[in-house]
């Protein structure tokens, strides 16, 4: 039995907000190919209010009967009505030759719970007995909009329900806001790693910490990752801070520093990556595809305050000796003899990708 069919035989057992979900769903998304139809009580006219079944695109609408008591369901019945005819007396499209119209039991503009008073309820009622429910049907002009604008109201509110429409999530919007890639210009950038607002509560903190860096990183690339901090390295002095005598920088025991470098342990931290076969290792080196993603990461994450390396652990057994004009690359694949019965891991690779990638940036300009 599909959902209309549990629909029409049993709609006292439907909830309102469920049914409405599921009809939504039948709309898709938005693709590169085509554009999603508007969602429920976002159509501009009646003509965008439809639903996608069997493929065929049917129209949609919504009413209620007038009734005195208090509803023990939400859905009253469904039932499939004629569509409404265009100037030249056809359907605006041949698809669209039936409507599925669904009659509700609560809210609306009649009813105990309605917005018109119980007087016109008592009316309409009486009219619907005598077998004219001219003045219901009038009402349901107004009645098919209210409740799709209910059940938006109910669904914008609603973090799941925005999930089923990815090209119209709010909550995408909140949730990077609170790391700064909230407003499109910053939401589209390429530098903007894909995936990053899962990880919004581990990169959000002002705090930095290598327990949520290396926590996003394995979320990110699915691999195991350790973060060695106080890696040590040299820090450059830059020109114009290095010392003159008698000009600058000459206080003994303030600021007088001898050479063009200082060699230090808080500035630098070292990314240890743990991969199984040799493809993913590629991946993680200089010219592959994840480097490029691990070094956005890292400038989202900490910018340019401090330095850091790579490094990239592979089991022996994954080594292969190089092979002149057929496998190897100078530096990075190129073992000689590679002792691949050994159980332990290679961390042979080691480099800075912001390096290559700055590198990379001055060749394009």
């Amino acid at each position: 039995m599909t959902y209309l069919e549990h629909l029409a035989d049993e709609p006292w057992r439907v909830d309102f907000f469920d049914m409405m979900r599921r009809l939504e769903r039948s709309l898709g998304h938005a693709s590169d190919e085509a554009k999603a139809k508007p969602r429920i009580g976002d159509s501009a006219s009646r003509k965008d209010e439809t639903i996608e079944i069997d493929g065929k695109a049917v129209a949609l609408s919504f009413g209620q009967d007038p009734w005195m008591s208090f509803p023990g369901s939400n859905v009253a019945r469904v039932e499939w009505r004629e569509h409404a005819k265009g100037a030249d007396g056809e359907p605006d499209s041949a698809e669209e030759s039936e409507r599925l119209h669904v009659v509700l039991k609560f809210l609306g503009m009649l009813g105990p719970q309605g917005a018109l008073p119980l007087s016109v309820t008592e009316e309409a009622h009486g009219w619907s007995l005598q077998q004219d429910p001219s003045f219901p049907h009038f009402l349901d002009i107004f009645n098919n909009r209210f409740l799709q604008l209910f059940y938006r109201a109910w669904a914008d509110s609603r973090a799941i329900v925005q999930h089923d429409r990815p090209d119209c999530d709010r909550f995408q919007d909140y949730v990077t806001s609170t790391i700064g890639l909230g407003t499109p210009p910053y939401r589209g950038l390429a530098a903007t790693p894909k995936g990053i607002s899962v990880y919004a509560g581990l990169l959000g903190s002002r705090t930095k910490s290598g327990e949520r860096l290396a926590g996003a990183i394995r979320g990110l690339f699915a691999v195991e990752v350790e973060i060695e901090q106080l890696g040590g390295g040299w820090l450059t002095i830059e020109e114009g801070e290095r010392n003159r005598l008698g000009r600058r920088n000459c206080g003994l025991g303030g600021d007088l520093m001898l050479g063009a470098a200082s060699f230090g342990f808080d500035h630098k931290f070292r990314i240890r990556i743990f991969v199984e076969d040799m493809k993913r290792y590629r991946d993680f080196l200089p010219t592959g595809e994840d480097c490029h993603r691990l070094n956005d990461l890292l400038f989202f994450y900490i910018g340019e305050e401090m330095e850091w390396d790579v490094e990239i652990s592979l089991p022996a057994t994954q080594t292969t000796p190089i092979s002149l004009g057929r496998t190897g690359e100078l530096g990075w694949t190129s073992w000689m003899a590679p002792n691949r019965a050994s159980g332990e891991r290679r961390c042979d690779a080691r480099f800075d990708p912001a390096k290559y990638a700055r590198a990379a940036k001055q060749r394009m300009q």
